[in-house]
C-alpha cells in the first residue's frame, strides 16, 4: 500500500501533472437533524403504506374481518398523526382526518 500523502498528484484530461488537495466534508448538527427528520418522514410514510395494504388486504376476503381492519385503521392515523409532528419542522402544516 503506498504511503497518503497531503498534496497527490493527478492527471488532467492531457496528461498534465496536476495537483489534488484532498478536504474533509461533513454535515453541521443542524444537517444531521434535518437527515435524520427526513429518515423518521421515510420510515413513518413506509409505515402508512404498510397499513393501508393490511387494510386492503383484510378488506379483500368475502367476510372481512372488520377487528383487524379497524386495528389496522387505527394504526395508519396514529402513523399521519406522527407524520403531521414531523412535517412541523419543515413548516409544513397538515390536517389528520379522524377517519382514515
Amino acid at each position: 500500500m503506498l504511503p497518503i500523502d497531503k498534496h497527490t498528484m493527478n492527471f488532467d484530461h492531457n496528461g498534465n501533472l496536476v495537483p489534488y488537495h484532498a478536504i474533509s466534508v461533513s454535515l453541521s448538527n443542524s444537517a444531521m437533524r434535518t437527515n435524520s427528520k427526513l429518515k423518521e418522514i421515510t420510515t413513518t410514510l413506509q409505515q402508512i403504506e404498510k397499513a393501508n395494504k393490511m387494510i386492503a388486504y383484510h378488506k379483500g376476503f368475502d367476510e372481512p374481518d372488520a377487528n383487524a381492519i379497524e386495528n389496522f385503521e387505527y394504526l395508519k392515523r396514529d402513523f399521519l398523526r406522527q407524520l403531521a409532528e414531523l412535517l412541523k419542522a419543515f413548516e409544513v402544516e397538515v390536517r389528520v382526518p379522524m377517519a382514515a
